[in-house]
């Protein structure tokens, strides 16, 4: 059992009659779910009116922190973390204190805190009632993830830029880019290099929810810890910053031991360097074992999972799916609109400008293709919304997921994807939907 821990955090003296500036303590006591808070005493002293609000906590303690958040070391080797008082702020660099298996705190609903206090802890980018969390993490996110794949393929830097500012203007957070992106076409991480020069320039990092990969740029294949440690420190680089919120193993490396793999994940975890890692592409089977791998090994454990899922593929709602449920991990899956066949632009005899035209199209010639169509299109013109926007929705509303992944080349693409965040589908719309399209 580990020992307790005390938390020391300051407050905003106007959210308590201007009394001075606050100190709020707390007891963090052990069990077996981790630390949990029984007990709080507020102390204010004079630091006059007007005091400026810190609005942050630290825990110190002797013994490692609890797996599964980003922690730092200070200089006398203790753990500092700050205690995600809110947990719907998103994107703070160190805020993770997941207790336990998966366990945030969120201690501004603890009965010991004032509403007064936990107002006065609410910052810029909180969340606006359509947030979403990912599995059982404190990372706050847009209900559509802005897929990155296209920045210096499709998009140039000035497009990418216009679609970030975009994204985040209409109310986007959650970020998904990879080393590998697009390496086949420019022969470096371009898509990293433009966003990390946008996160420079508009110096918001700690508003995003940043998610990348590692495992297939070539020269840094497959998950070795050397690789994972080479790859991650070209990307923080890359991406000018120093830390990733959701570090995906880009693909499943059966070369190289899970446990080697998820304890470099951790170790870099421990180092506050990556907040959480996730798994991209694996099966069923292999999932499962590495989250036994990290519950019988004390590691950090993957917390969501990205695959292919849409419409019009539907392979993740079997095993693959049933694991995630189980064990409380949430899914980004990509592809959300099958490559833009989703988006209704396709259709015999038309021919669309898109490098991936050839691989779309495919579907038209296929049954629950046409019929996930045309349901589609039905939708849409009921609603008096996009394609598109109606395919994201669907996707969004299934079981497990957290955020859908799509990408956009211009501002015009950008728009029916964040529509979708907004568009809660009928039952009747979604059985509609859900039988047109299964094979």
């Amino acid at each position: 059992m580990p020992a307790a821990r005390i938390g020391v955090r300051t407050v905003p003296a106007g959210g308590l009659a201007g009394t001075g500036l606050g100190f709020q303590l707390l007891y963090l006591a052990p069990s077996p779910l981790g630390y949990w808070p029984i007990a709080g005493a507020l102390t204010l002293v004079g630091a006059g009116n007007g005091a400026p609000a810190i609005a942050s906590a630290v825990v110190m303690s002797g013994t490692p922190a609890a797996k599964g958040g980003g922690a730092r070391r200070g200089r006398s080797g203790q753990c500092r973390r700050r205690l995600p008082w809110r947990a719907g702020v998103r994107g703070s660099r160190g805020r993770v204190a997941r207790q336990g298996p998966g366990r945030g705190l969120d201690l501004s609903s603890t009965p010991s805190l004032s509403e007064g206090v936990a107002s006065g802890l609410h910052s810029e980018g909180a969340d606006n009632g359509v947030m979403r969390s990912v599995g059982t993490t404190d990372l706050s996110v847009f209900p559509i993830s802005l897929g990155t794949n296209v920045f210096g393929w499709t998009a140039d830097k000035e497009s990418a830029f216009a679609v970030l500012n975009a994204y985040v203007e209409g109310g986007g957070n959650f970020l998904d880019t990879a080393d590998v992106y697009p390496y086949w076409v420019t022969g470096e991480s371009t898509s990293e290099m433009i966003i990390g020069e946008w996160l420079h320039t508009r110096r918001n990092r700690d508003s995003i929810v940043l998610a990348t990969k590692v495992g297939m740029l070539e020269g840094l294949k497959g998950l070795a810890p050397a690789t994972i440690r080479t790859a991650v420190e070209d990307s923080l680089r890359r991406l000018r910053t120093d830390y990733i919120d959701l570090y995906w193993a880009h693909v499943d490396d059966h070369d190289t031991p899970l446990v080697e793999s998820l304890a470099t994940f951790d170790a870099l975890i421990r180092e506050g360097k990556i907040r959480y890692a996730g798994a991209s592409n694996y099966g069923a089977d292999r999932l499962a074992e590495a989250l036994k791998t990290s519950d019988e090994e004390g590691l950090a454990r993957y917390v969501a999972l990205q695959q292919q899922y849409n419409l019009v593929e539907r392979g993740y709602e079997s095993e693959l799916r049933d694991v995630v449920a189980r064990e409380g991990l949430s899914s980004t899956p990509y592809f959300g609109l099958a490559r833009g066949f989703l988006t209704g632009k396709y259709a015999p005899g038309v021919t669309i400008d898109s490098p991936r035209a050839g691989v779309a199209a495919e579907y038209l010639q296929k049954e629950h293709g046409r019929r996930a169509l045309d349901a589609l299109t039905k939708v849409a013109a009921e609603r008096a919304v996009a394609p598109a926007t109606v395919a994201l929705a669907w996707l969004a509303a299934q079981p497990t997921i957290a955020a859908p992944i799509a990408s956009a080349r211009d501002v015009a693409q950008l728009e029916p994807l964040l529509a979708a965040a907004e568009l809660a589908l009928s039952e009747e719309e979604l059985t509609l939907l859900d039988e047109a399209s299964r094979p």
